[in-house]
């Protein structure tokens, strides 16, 4: 009942947006705070007479506006950017109090907090930037932290949205989808880790993962030989003596690929007939890593390059229980693999269907299994019986990695920590509470594709900055937040929520349709187009992962349907659920 007074209430301000238009931004914004609290006849019935003022009351002027401003743009871009001038200053105020008291953050939390807790709610890559000082704080930041070459694996699961609704109307329906999913994942980022991959984002239900190449490690040739790189092998001891070139690192890609399809397809989650797949793909070549926004001192790392495009083509090509590869991947594991021809690749390009790999050549499982000494898998596992589940290593096609060496993330860089981990997260980990409400509850979400925006290049990610922190904007303006920011062969895609703990509003609909007005009006200025889908209902929000690797997530049907809504909305339209 409610969804559907409200799917009314989105209605009627989209279809009366041009009221709003001559309303002006004053008193629509009046309306939804008087709303806090009320129901939602109350905000029709005081937004309704301002859709009706054809005369729009003016903002006082403030001091540090610059002159510029009020001759700029028709009546609703003024407001907007009135409204920007004001948030910014009030976020620069709050901010000021927050770099105040982050000073004496590790004084707080005492010599006796555990940095992983922090730490495990960023990939590898990251925190090598952090250790690296590659990250700090400072206005000279560089936006591309990291750029590499590696074998990149999107990882999607199917059968949450069809569990998510089985468990909605049970009464512990949120804890138990909360175990269901965890124990999922638990198991995908341990065969992930055992097989020496990076966890490096979550999107929902799915995961982005990579495998870098060494770059001291021997590449091959022009005629597709190899560099001799015995004896820098021969040279170097201790973990990080392991190299691996692109042959090995799709090889370890595809076989974790193929390890978790044997361990996890059709996975009984106990709940009915309920099961889950995993379809994946697979892409590889240079990779950049990103930081952008700051407002807030909120920071996302973006992960962008020609992978990211080749695994976003390749992942729906591959059905239940399947892998598919790229054409580089193919390239680049020369025949060290049993491919089959996806029937509907894209117009000149194949890509492959993979159904094993191949034994190893003597020189080449040697450069892979030289000095390998892994510990018992007790510390990884928890016992040895997952390893049994494996297969035992030396019938393998190629041999695990050496397990690599701990990161030296020092205390005092969690400031730097805390840019990437939710506020909300942040808190009740510096109270030592390291247990998160999985829960079940109703909020808005909106899903914004900016197209035609390469972030791989120089004026891509200063774009791809702006563009954050422009969204950050207009969602904090309207109390919501920035959930994700990815990068596909649709575009650049970010995904603000409204909801989401600890902030709650009934009015949040109409928060999230005036947010993305906002970003609409600031796609203007950069000269890009955007497409936007809106959706509020029940989702399952919550902590994904284990002590390895988690995020904060969101996950259900009306975030899919909301990427739905924005791949059907065309250039600066809005599509929202009724």
């Amino acid at each position: 009942m409610r969804e559907s007074r409200l799917g009314n209430i989105l209605h009627n301000v989209v279809s009366g947006a041009g009221g709003l238009v001559h309303a002006g931004w004053h008193g629509v914004q009046h309306a939804i705070n008087a709303n806090s609290g009320s129901d939602e006849e109350g905000f029709i019935r005081k937004a309704g007479p301002a859709r009706l003022n054809l005369t729009p009351e003016r903002p006082p002027p403030i001091e540090e506006a610059p002159e510029t401003l009020a001759n700029h743009g028709d009546a609703v871009s003024q407001d907007w950017r009135w409204l920007a001038l004001r948030c910014e200053q009030r976020l620069n105020a709050v901010l000021q109090q927050r770099t105040t008291k982050s000073a004496k953050l590790t004084d707080t939390l005492g010599p006796s907090f555990d940095i992983r807790q922090f730490a495990c709610f960023m990939p590898r890559t990251v925190l090598e930037a952090i250790a690296d000082r590659r990250i700090r704080h400072s206005d000279d930041f560089d936006i591309q932290i990291e750029q590499f070459t590696a074998a990149v694996v999107f990882c999607d699961a199917s059968g949450f949205t069809a569990l998510t609704e089985a468990l909605d109307t049970k009464p512990n329906g949120a804890e138990r989808l909360g175990n269901i999913i965890n124990q999922f994942f638990d198991k995908i980022i341990k065969i992930v880790h055992y097989w020496g991959g990076d966890v490096i984002k979550f999107s929902g239900d799915a995961m982005t993962i990579v495998w870098p190449v060494d770059d001291e490690s021997p590449q091959p040739d022009a005629d597709g030989s190899e560099k001799d790189g015995k004896a820098a092998r021969e040279e170097e001891t201790g973990d990080d003596f392991y190299r691996i070139d692109s042959q090995v690192a799709c090889q370890l890609a595809v076989q974790c690929c193929l390890t978790l399809h044997q361990t996890l397809h059709g996975y009984v989650t106990g709940c009915d007939d309920k099961v889950l797949t995993l379809h994946i793909g697979v892409g590889f070549g240079q990779v950049h890593i990103l930081q952008v926004g700051g407002i807030m001192d909120r920071w996302e790392y973006v992960v962008a390059g020609a992978p990211l495009e080749e695994i976003s083509v390749a992942e729906p090509l591959a059905g239940s229980g399947e892998t598919v590869v790229s054409p580089s991947v193919a390239s680049a594991l020369a025949g060290a693999a049993d491919l089959e021809e996806v029937p509907n690749s894209p117009p000149g390009r194949i890509f492959y269907k993979v159904k094993g790999l191949h034994a190893a050549g003597p020189e080449k499982a040697k450069s892979i299994a030289v000095g390998i000494s892994r510990s018992s898998t007790r510390a990884l596992w928890g016992s040895e019986k997952p390893r049994e589940q494996i297969e035992e290593v030396e019938t393998l096609p190629v041999q695990p990695p050496p397990p690599l060496a701990p990161i030296d993330v020092e205390s005092d860089d969690i400031d730097l920590l805390r840019r990437y981990i939710p506020p909300s997260v942040f808190r009740r980990l510096t109270t030592g509470c390291n247990v998160f409400l999985n829960e079940l509850r109703v909020v808005s979400v909106v899903f914004i594709c900016v197209r035609g925006l390469d972030v791989s290049t120089r004026t891509g990610s200063l774009i791809a900055h702006k563009l954050m922190k422009m969204t950050q904007k207009a969602a904090y303006t309207m109390e919501g937040s920035v959930n994700k920011f990815l990068v596909d062969d649709k575009g650049v895609l970010l995904l603000v929520m409204f909801g989401l703990p600890p902030v709650y509003h009934l009015d949040d609909p109409i928060r999230a349709i005036m947010a993305a007005l906002r970003v609409i009006d600031g796609m203007k200025v950069f000269g890009l187009d955007a497409g936007i889908g809106i959706t509020s209902g029940r989702v399952w929000c919550g902590t994904v992962g284990n002590e390895i690797r988690k995020e904060y997530t969101a996950l259900g049907d009306y975030v899919n349907l909301a990427a739905r809504l924005m791949a059907k909305a065309g250039p600066r339209e809005i599509f929202v659920d009724v």
